[in-house]
């Protein structure tokens, strides 16, 4: 009802919107009905495409920070990995030791009080669909408490197929998706079809071919061999599903400004513009040159 109020109050003349795609359609749906303009930015977390040729050490640790740097409640937080096959069980190896050294330091974390709960029940409803789907889970720490918001321990949920519901959701918790594939060219149309991402990460050692995969991906934010970071002279923001319209830097002052056009001739000058009619055969040859010199 505050959002509603907000929307239609004449004094609001644009509005920001934060949160999950849901909401972000009816805010979407309210402010076309008061002719608002808006600006969505509506999460979908970070899909990350690891290359047969990718620095493997890199790669895992990179991934590890971005999937559980705040375990997992972060809107573009890496929740799904695509890992080329040819390095899918060396990558998934060392992977695993990563995330359970994170697991352990944020077990540290949170003997001082610093912990970042999670909802318990949902996490483990994800974790049973994943299985009853055929998909490895593994987990970093003790099996978690069923009670609610109990800490949940960071969770790879491997060899997902990308048509398994957890392969197409956003988890926002401490989990993350890794698939192996044979193409990674073929995975990205269907990720950018079915399962879009606020920020993508490619790691390869190859940067004509990174550069390459990052045309091909439907996102507003690419990182090659880094993940889920943002700078503020850098645009923030995501393409379709995910919302549209830049934060941070310099196009977002566009986003709260109004273009207006203004033109002044003095009143002292009083003779007709030579656009105005009458419209003679010259002045009309002299319009044909001037549209031909500015075309």
């Amino acid at each position: 009802s505050t959002g509603e109020w907000l929307i239609e109050h004449p004094s609001i003349k644009k509005v920001f919107f934060f949160g999950h795609r849901e909401s972000g359609e009816s805010v979407a749906r309210k402010c076309v009905q008061h002719m608002k303009p808006f600006v969505l930015e509506m999460g979908g977390g970070s899909t990350a495409y690891v290359c047969a040729d990718a620095d493997i050490e890199q790669a895992a640790a990179g991934l590890a920070w971005s999937s559980f740097y705040s375990n997992g409640h972060s809107c573009v937080s890496t929740e799904r990995i695509v890992v080329d096959e040819k390095i899918s069980e060396k990558f998934l190896a060392r992977f695993k030791e990563k995330v359970a050294n994170f697991q352990r330091e944020w077990e540290d974390r949170a003997k001082r009080g610093v912990n970042d709960l999670s909802d318990t029940a949902c996490m483990n409803e994800l974790i049973e669909e994943a299985k009853a789907h055929g998909a490895d889970v593994f987990q970093a720490g003790k099996v978690s408490s069923q009670e609610k918001n109990a800490p949940f321990t960071f969770t790879i949920i491997s060899y997902a197929a990308p048509s398994m519901p957890v392969s197409q959701k956003e988890i926002f918790g401490p989990a993350v998706v890794v698939q192996a594939v044979s193409s990674l060219e073929d995975t990205i149309a269907d990720v950018n079809q079915n399962c879009p991402s606020l920020g993508v990460s490619i790691w390869s050692r190859n940067r004509r071919q990174a550069s390459f995969l990052a045309e091909k991906i439907s996102t507003g934010m690419v990182w090659i061999n880094d993940s889920s970071f943002g700078l503020p002279h850098l645009p923030w923001g995501g393409s379709g599903n995910t919302g549209w319209g830049s934060l941070f830097s310099e196009f977002s002052l566009q986003e709260v400004t109004t273009q207006k056009w203004i033109s002044v001739h003095p009143a002292r000058f009083s003779r007709a513009r030579f656009w105005w009619n009458p419209y003679t055969p010259r002045k009309e040859k002299l319009m044909v040159k001037i549209a031909e010199h500015f075309l």
